[in-house]
């Protein structure tokens, strides 16, 4: 009877030892804001996955949700339920999206309700601390 009890509590130690040697793709955090809304960015570049954050008061709170490259990597960007439905409701669009390797940023415009028409927002890298996040596991 006490090799069936002790099964789990081996197996439990092994996926503790092999865990470590997974690597899993980091992300980059970049932050921004503009008009009285921040932006968070956790950026997998890998994954061409982001979850995002936008915050304040013109919004009512904050939003969150994830966006996607519409073809892998490039300025079209698909964005994932609520946070689609939460912009189109206040009007707000995302023109495109592009990742600007040389100056380290990601630069965002987006098109907004009335008459403030299309803006750009650029988000720059946020201070890392300790280890970088995971990248968003697949959905």
């Amino acid at each position: 009877m006490a090799p069936l009890a002790v099964t789990p509590l081996l197996l439990l130690l092994y996926s503790f030892a092999v865990t470590p040697f997974i690597e899993m793709p980091q992300s980059t955090r970049f932050v921004g804001g503009m008009l009285g809304v921040s932006a968070d960015v956790d950026l997998c570049e890998e994954r061409g996955v982001a979850s995002i954050a936008l915050s304040g008061t013109v919004l009512g709170g904050t939003l969150r949700g994830t966006a996607s490259f519409a073809n892998g990597e490039g300025t079209s960007v698909v964005l994932n339920e609520p946070l689609k439905s939460a912009l189109r409701r206040r009007f707000v669009s995302i023109v495109n999206v592009r990742l600007d390797r040389d100056a380290n940023e990601v630069v965002v415009v987006v098109r907004l309700p009335l008459l403030l028409g299309t803006r750009t927002l650029k988000l720059m890298p946020a201070p890392v601390r300790g280890r970088k996040a995971d990248c968003l596991p697949l959905l």
